[in-house]
């Protein structure tokens, strides 16, 4: 009897689905805001079918997804499911490894939900109704993580007292190491071989931008939790510490109003104060408008600079991998972070560049010394193979 399991990919503006007969992924869901409101996205085989639901349905995804593989044929019975993947986004040692969901694994997650409220409360919430409707199935947590796990010890500090850091447990622990594992995966298959010195632009509404070396994760543009790094769709990315303090001087911030002002309020929707949305910001852009330029002009020029950081910390690069929605679909954006970079080996091909969207491909210059290239990342495919023989 082939294995039926289930992967959830669990956030606050978004979840993802995907159900696994065997080795082969049959049913997909994603559950998303829209123009104000909530759509499902419902993928079988070839064909696609998009749903606009209410609020009320888009928290209680997980019991429109139970319904819907029953009414595909694919289980009866709850029972016939054998085990749930969960991606974990977690700061802690304790969650840098793939393991099963226990009380245990519950009472650090609370934990974690204090020191980064918005990236964990969402597989917390998910966790809880998941374990209401699936009490017996074997859940397993598979780490955003794990990626970095030999990374070098100085790549890992901040500047504060080693005793602090160590008793809040305040490390740079990277994130998106699993799309970062899938393109990994899949690279060799794309443009014939592992580049030894690689590094991964995951462009998405949360971005990371990885140093890879011999497949393994070196370093990364996130720290201690998602909000450190490139600025991205509403998170603000690096900012000197004086400026926050500035900010609660000024402004009266209480730490859950910060949080949620750093994370929801900042990054292209604040310096554009237009949109949070790159195809938006680019549409305007070509407009003339002075918000959406400012926008873009940082977010690439903030991508160049942490790639010129990790060729430093790798010795070089042989291959710079696009990934993620943005990453993708978007060639304006590639084209901008990619221009000006010919020094170091880094040249693309505009029609190539202009072909590949949604879609692998190379899509650098014959004389380029470095490869470039779109790789899909398939974060979910990479879960599966984690705990499919678990």
């Amino acid at each position: 009897m082939e294995k039926k399991i289930l992967i959830i990919n669990p956030g606050s503006a978004s979840k993802k689905y995907s159900f696994y007969i065997g080795d082969k992924e049959v049913f997909v869901a994603h559950f998303e805001t829209e123009n104000g409101g909530f759509v499902v996205t419902w993928k079988k085989g070839g064909t696609e079918e998009k749903e606009i639901i209410n609020e009320f349905d888009f928290k209680k995804s997980a019991t429109l997804l139970l319904a819907r593989i029953k009414k595909e044929g694919f289980i009866i019975e709850d029972s016939e499911i054998d085990s749930i993947g969960f991606r974990t986004v977690a700061p802690g040692n304790y969650f840098l490894k793939t393991q099963i969901i226990t009380d245990e694994f519950l009472d650090q997650l609370s934990l974690a939900e204090d020191r980064a409220t918005l990236h964990v409360s969402g597989l917390h919430v998910e966790l809880r109704e998941i374990s209401k409707l699936l009490p017996d199935v074997k859940k397993n947590s598979v780490s955003d993580s794990t990626f970095y796990k030999d990374r070098p010890d100085c790549s890992k500090n901040y500047g504060i007292p080693y005793s602090l850091a160590t008793e809040l447990e305040m490390f740079r622990f990277g994130y998106h190491g699993i799309s970062a594992s899938s393109v990994v995966r899949r690279v060799t298959g794309v443009v014939g071989k592992l580049p030894r010195k690689m590094i991964i632009c995951h462009l998405g509404s949360g971005v990371s931008i990885i140093g890879v070396k011999d497949g393994k994760g070196v370093d990364a543009s996130m720290g201690f939790t998602p909000l450190e790094g490139i600025m991205m769709s509403t998170r603000v990315g690096n900012i000197d510490p004086g400026a926050i303090i500035h900010l609660i001087k000024n402004k009266g911030f209480s730490p859950d109003e910060l949080n949620i002002f750093l994370n929801k309020k900042c990054g292209l929707l604040g310096l554009s104060e237009i949109s949070d949305d790159m195809r938006e910001l680019i549409k305007k852009e070509a407009e003339g408008d002075i918000g959406a330029k400012r926008a873009i002009d940082t977010f690439v020029y903030q991508i160049k600079k942490q790639i010129g950081s990790l060729i430093a910390v790798l010795g070089g690069i042989d291959g710079l991998i696009f990934t993620a929605t943005m990453g993708e679909r978007s060639n304006i954006i590639r084209e901008k972070v990619c221009d000006g970079l010919g020094g170091l080996g880094i040249k693309i091909n505009k029609a190539k560049n202009n072909d590949t969207i949604g879609k692998d491909g190379l899509i650098n210059e014959n004389d380029s010394s470095v490869i470039v290239a779109v790789v899909k990342t398939d974060e979910m495919k990479e879960i599966f193979e984690e705990i499919k023989n678990l």
